[in-house]
């Protein structure tokens, strides 16, 4: 399947395993790189390549990216405290439940003015200028706590707490028992100062951010905060340290967060859970058996996040004692980001210290070792293959992977060079490896990754591959590097590369400098031999220095990288990830014998006594937090933030830039054109309205845009420029680049979108607009040998996409309450998407091609694009500096976007006369159907087997016609609702009923959702949920007014933080331009969410969240284990207020329950390819006549 083309924002982005804050990482990606999203979840999206989840925030959807319906280390050995240190730590937190009965808070509301440092109590380094950012490190004199503070404009502030932590086996605890994850949960339980769980994230809500959040890496532990301002962070950071440096670790903690047996004799807790929902995904397994033989018996192959083996044996002491252990602050290194005061900062730090600093002195009187100082061993060569299950129903496609040793910490220059061969190696459509594997059918993708360690590792992973094909990957690979090494490195295209990837960072630079220095200051902290010399992390952390350097290389050495790389096969370790529906039912019933186990060992007395112990635990953890700890810091002013977002001149709309405007456009056009001041690049697209085109036809969208921008093109002068040229082209002149159907987010499916960014240093509005118009008006996509890859390598990727239970499930909420005539979300999904391809392969194979379907298929294909890229039914938009900068822009710049050279549109027209193609006609656009509440689909979904299960459901919620107001209201009670330690987190997440439950307006639609993400308990978590939106709907639960004003403190900071930079500014104004609301809505949301009442809140739950639990007034789907689906079509929903009887699939019925008819039988299938084979022996005896 084509999937959404995304590019990484100024921050970066995490890529991760699982869904998960605290899923393994698997690659950091830079500023600026172009990923392909093929899901999203609520603020998460997953990669294709790293196969992986990465924030939604990171990452850029501009109208090129499109929505398709669709580390290293060595292992020292820790020095354990002195045993009386460890008792005093510990005899601290087992008092700790009884302090917090009568504790206060001990922060008292305060305004800090700027004032000096503290010197006497911080030794500074040398300040450094990078990237458009100024860093200044500290090293606190008393404690040994690192401070970084990159400094640059902007509304966002920024803190990242890492900790520098390892898993190593050791006589009191197990590499695997996931002990760095465990902490990561319990941190957020509560401290010796704040005593209550949830008290850090309501303060965090109080501060202007939406919450707090962590993540658990091979590495180290991270805890951040997003503030809208400064003065949020600064108010919030005492408390958060105080969280890190002396969490309470409760026995209650424990049970609820980690691990517990429940009544009904199954394992639960919230990691527990979290790990049993990924430990046995495709990519798990194969990252585990991939580090594990690359760093065998290190704390590098460890699974930081845990095995739920471990887990069920695991104690709260053993975490307890690694959190003394590394918890230290002379291990703790705060990094902040944004316009924070210097002054200020030092002085909140210190402050939080010194309450620390009794425990530090115990804890440090003997001193313990820095983790990741013992060197690593050297690796056993050569190493043996590995092969690898994961569970799943279908055994269609798995997954290899490569991986080796790579270069030591500190070598800036070596991996400089091994990321940019490995770029030219594997980055787009004309690469060799791309060639080689996706072009030849053997995978979907070929992605590099890796991470810097002590010694780090580099992989390369082969997507969607089929299973009677893992085995030919190795020695393929191996023979293409061998074959590329005799070949040599190109110089043109390495020069382009590296001029890509400045352009890229500069970009990134431009949006928010301070993000591109996060991960070279953390990694600087751990494994730097001298973590206070400023002189090597300006070395490490000048990406563009870096690039500097590798433009003044010369072809012999990148050969010479690239022969040591082809003749180094004896030092690669593969894996091959292999589905198994054998594994799937092993699972299920070792998970079900574990349990009867359990009930045969406890019996009835002591499944009660395990039940107690829960309810005893979570009664002790939800005790009310005392109002005066709830606002015990100031409430900080939004203003500051919102003064600092980018102002963008928008036309239609902008009295200023009409002016100007009226004299670049030609009068019928309908151009939109957003301005903001500052920035050297430009942004051009077009969409191309779909609807009135005929469903079938429709089905063509995704193939299209896999196609569009790999094909070969006409020049100007109605030559063919070849597919690998026009590809390098492509990417010698833009930032980015794409097409595809619709914009995240936008409610825009209508739409299909064709879009570049240049830099205007050497691309002119002009050029932007050439390279938009080559794509829509000169490929010719009648290449039939790019067709046919571009359907195999999408038939690839549809199964791997048909595993996950939330994709399935959102699929089958789309299916009952979208039209798929009206609806491109609805016609394009995944599962009718497999029907299509199917009937494509058909039509385009040997047999397909005698019967005369090849022929008829190409021409329903280009009926599509000219029907398209008609320009009368098209929008067209510009975007940048458009008042000022270099290269202006003007009225010729902009015409030429719609002036194809005329023998480039002969040569075009001639194709398409070759293929007997005619543009497709329009009729008036399908109105959608009434949707038929009161509906239920359960989705069997084999891969699911021993997890968990996905719900989704909706009902009708206000539209964009309706007031503001109505959707202000609306949004401050969902944030109330969803908040973190709100009521859903308690009683959904907080009871182990599921690891997340979240409510969602789409006010395009005019819908509210309501979702659970890997849920235990289905059942039980929507009748919790139903529970606790009737309180508040007929009173018997009032609103907390704390919590109230937190909700709108935070969802205004989640605004503000949407348009942080020029390049989110710029796409919420083409955002707003399509659906027709005002260029300023986004500012009269903020200002609208902050007069929104309690009463307000109160009649936006009664009118439109009410309803949604209604069983009666809302559609509702779930997809879950095969063994699950009859109980849960029986008793999950109250069927006597249905309108239907609820609806049962599985895999291989899914193309029915989207519109579609089913994949035949075996036997109906051979019967048809009988009939086949006779029909085209008579066509060609009638030819022969």
């Amino acid at each position: 399947m084509p999937a959404r083309k995304a590019k990484v924002g100024a921050n970066g982005a995490l890529v991760r395993l699982g869904f998960e804050k605290s899923s393994s990482k698997i690659k950091d990606l830079p500023a600026g790189s172009t990923v392909d999203v093929v899901e999203t979840k609520g603020e998460r999206c997953r990669l294709r390549s790293p196969a992986g989840w990465v924030s939604a925030k990171t990452l850029e959807f501009e109208p090129e990216m499109p929505l398709s319906p669709v580390l290293s280390r060595s292992p020292p050995k820790a020095i354990s405290p002195p045993k009386q240190a460890l008792d005093v730590q510990l005899s601290q937190r087992s008092t700790a439940l009884e302090k917090a009965l009568d504790t206060t808070p001990k922060a008292k509301p305060k305004k800090r003015a700027a004032k000096k440092p503290k010197s006497a109590a911080f030794d500074e380094q040398e300040p450094f200028e990078l990237s458009g950012a100024t860093v200044r490190c500290w090293v606190h004199s008393r404690t040994g706590c690192r401070v970084r503070l990159v400094s640059a404009p902007g509304p966002m502030a920024n803190l990242y707490g890492v900790l520098a932590t390892e898993a190593t086996e050791e006589a009191w605890c197990k590499a695997d028992d996931g002990l760095p994850h465990t902490l990561e949960h319990l941190v957020f339980l509560g401290s010796e100062d704040y005593p209550y769980k949830g008290v850090l994230d309501k303060l965090a809500n109080r501060c202007l951010a939406r919450g707090t959040n962590a993540w658990t890496d091979v590495d180290h532990t991270a805890y951040t905060v997003t503030t809208a301002g400064t003065q949020g962070l600064l108010n919030l950071l005492p408390i958060y340290v105080d969280h890190m440096l002396r969490p309470t670790l409760t026995d209650e903690g424990f049970v609820t967060e980690i691990h517990h047996v429940t009544g009904e004799g199954e394992n639960k807790g919230v990691v527990y859970c979290e790990m049993q929902g990924r430990e046995n995904s495709a990519e798990s397994v194969a990252e585990r058996a991939c580090l594990g033989a690359l760093y065998a018996k290190t704390g590098y192959a460890s699974e930081t996040g845990g095995i739920c083996d471990n887990i069920r044996k695991l104690e709260n002491k053993t975490i307890q004692r690694y959190h003394a252990e590394f918890y230290r602050a002379e291990n703790l290194c705060l990094i902040v980001t944004g316009g924070v005061d210097a002054g200020q900062l030092l002085d909140v730090v210190d402050e939080a210290l010194a309450r620390s600093w009794p425990a530090e002195k115990v804890s440090s009187s003997k001193g313990l070792t820095r983790p990741w100082t013992t060197p690593v061993p050297p690796p056993s060569l050569p190493y043996t293959s590995r092969d690898v299950v994961f569970p799943s129903a279908d055994e269609e496609t798995g997954l290899v992977v490569c991986g080796w040793r790579a270069s030591k910490y500190g070598d800036p220059h070596t991996d400089c060079r091994a990321t940019l061969l490995w770029q030219y190696l594997c980055d787009g459509a004309a690469s060799p490896m791309t060639k080689k594997f996706v072009d030849e059918g053997l995978c979907s993708g070929v992605f590099p990754s890796g991470d810097t360690f002590r010694v780090g590792y580099r992989q390369v992973w082969f997507d969607d591959v089929a299973t009677d094909s893992l085995e030919r990957v190795q020695a393929e690979f191996d023979a293409a590097l061998v074959e590329q090494s005799k070949k040599g490195i190109d110089p043109t295209r390495m020069r382009d590369i590296i001029a890509r990837q400045k352009r890229k960072t500069l970009a990134a630079c431009e949006d928010d400098p301070c993000a591109l220095l996060v991960s070279p200051v953390l990694k600087h902290f751990i494994y730097a031999d001298q973590r206070d010399e400023t002189s090597t992390l300006k070395e490490l952390g000048d990406a563009l220095g870096l690039l500097e350097y590798a433009q003044a290389l010369d072809t012999a050495t990148w050969d010479a990288d690239l022969q040591k790389l082809a003749s180094s096969a004896d030092e690669r370790v593969w894996v091959i990830s292999r589905p198994s529906a054998a594994e799937a039912s092993r699972q299920r019933d070792e998970e079900e014998s574990r349990k009867q186990a359990t009930i045969k060992r406890e019996g009835p007395e002591g499944l009660k006594a395990l039940q107690d112990k829960l309810d005893k635990a979570q009664e002790v953890n939800e005790r009310d937090i005392p109002s005066e700890m709830l606002s015990c810091v100031p409430e900080p002013d939004l203003e500051e933030a919102t003064t600092q977002l980018f102002d963008v001149q928008s036309f239609p709309g902008s009295t200023t830039l009409t002016k100007s405007a009226e004299a670049w456009v030609s009068p019928g056009q309908q151009w939109a054109l957003d301005h903001v001041a500052g920035t050297q690049f430009c942004r051009v697209d077009v969409c191309c309205d779909t609807r009135g085109l005929a469903p079938e036809l429709r089905e063509f969208l995704p193939l299209l845009s896999e196609v569009l921008l790999k094909a070969p093109t006409y020049d100007d002068q109605g030559n063919v420029v070849s597919a690998d040229d026009n590809i390098s082209q492509l990417r010698r002149r833009t930032v980015s680049y794409g097409c595809g159907t619709g914009l995240l987010g936008s409610g825009t499916s209508w739409g299909f979108f064709v879009g570049c960014k240049v830099d205007r240093a050497s691309e002119s509005y002009q050029g932007g607009a050439d390279i938009v118009r080559t794509i829509l008006t000169q490929t010719d996509i009648f290449d039939e040998a790019r067709v046919d890859q571009a359907v195999a390598k999408m038939s690839l990727e549809l199964q791997s996409a048909l595993r996950d239970g939330g994709t399935v499930a959102r699929m089958a909420l789309h299916a009952l309450v979208f039209d798929r005539v009206a609806d491109n979300g609805a016609l394009l999904a995944y599962a009718a998407q497999r029907a299509f391809l199917r009937e494509a392969r058909f039509s385009l194979s040997k047999l397909g091609t005698l019967l005369g379907r090849r022929k008829q298929f190409m021409r329903d294909f280009g009926a599509l694009a000219l029907a398209l890229f008609d320009p009368t039914t098209q929008i067209s938009r510009v975007a940048g500096d458009l008042l000022g900068g270099v290269n202006p822009i003007s009225a010729e710049s902009l015409d030429t976007l719609s002036q194809t050279p005329s023998k480039a549109k002969e040569a075009f027209q001639k194709r398409c006369d070759q293929i007997g193609t005619r543009k497709a006609p329009r009729s008036e656009p399908a109105k959608p159907q009434q949707i038929r509440w009161g509906r239920l689909t359960v989705v069997g979904v084999g891969s699911l087997e021993g997890g968990s299960a996905f719900l989704n459901r909706c009902a009708l919620g206000p539209s964009a016609n309706d007031p503001l107001k109505w959707s202000a209201s609306l949004a401050v009670a969902l944030e109330y609702l969803n908040a973190l330690e709100g009521d859903f987190w308690v009683k959904i997440r907080g009871a182990g009923l599921a690891y997340g439950a979240s409510l969602r307006a789409d006010s395009v639609h005019g819908l509210i959702y309501f979702g659970l993400y890997r849920s235990a308990s289905p059942k039980e978590a929507l009748d919790a949920a139903k529970q606790i939106v009737a309180g508040y709907a007929d009173g018997s639960t009032p609103i907390r007014s704390d919590d109230f004003a937190n909700a709108r403190g935070s969802l205004a900071s989640g605004l503000v933080e949407g348009e942080k930079t020029r390049s989110q500014a710029l796409f919420g104004a083409w955002r707003r331009a399509l659906l027709n609301q005002d260029s300023d809505r986004n500012r009269q949301l903020i200002k609208a969410v902050g007069s929104v009442s309690e009463r307000d809140a109160l009649d936006a739950i009664r009118t439109w969240v009410a309803p949604l639990f209604d069983d009666a007034c809302a559609c509702t789907a779930i997809a879950c284990a095969p063994a699950k689906v009859e109980t849960l079509r029986a008793t999950l929903l109250d069927t006597k207020r249905l309108a239907a009887s609820p609806e049962v699939y599985d895999d291989s019925t899914l193309e029915a329950m989207v519109g579609r008819k089913p994949e035949l039988s075996l036997a109906k299938k051979a019967g048809f390819v009988a009939f086949g084979a006779f029909a085209a022996v008579a066509v060609l005896r009638a030819r022969r006549k």
